[in-house]
């Protein structure tokens, strides 16, 4: 049984890490597409494209840290406290998926008034 608790032990560890670094990739990706969006609003002032880059950034960085906090809640939490922290997730889902809606909505309609 000692080797099966050391094996449940590395697998877990394993699993903490990788949705750390899926969160970090996603917080990456965020703070790359602000530096990239200041960085033309410096350079071209072009306010359309600085929008449209924010925001397919953003989507993007919120898909890593949804993917996250599946890892975290599903995988990684304890019984006990499971359907609270399933209810937070989907709380926290909705609202992040409710935002991507309007931000996609928002982002082709600034595409289409550039045509």
């Amino acid at each position: 049984m000692a080797t099966f608790s050391y094996l449940q032990k590395i697998i877990l560890d394993s699993l903490n890490l990788a949705a750390f670094l899926v969160g970090l990739i996603g917080v990456a990706v965020i703070i790359f597409g602000v530096i990239h969006g200041f960085y033309l609003y410096v350079t071209k002032r072009n306010f359309w494209k600085i929008r449209v880059i924010l925001v397919k950034h953003i989507l993007l960085g919120l898909d890593f840290l949804i993917s996250r906090d599946i890892i975290e809640t599903v995988i990684l939490k304890s019984n006990s406290a499971l359907w609270i922290d399933l209810a937070s997730l989907v709380l926290i889902i909705t609202i992040r998926v409710i935002f991507s809606i309007f931000a996609e909505k928002e982002m082709n309609e600034l595409m289409e008034d550039k045509k």
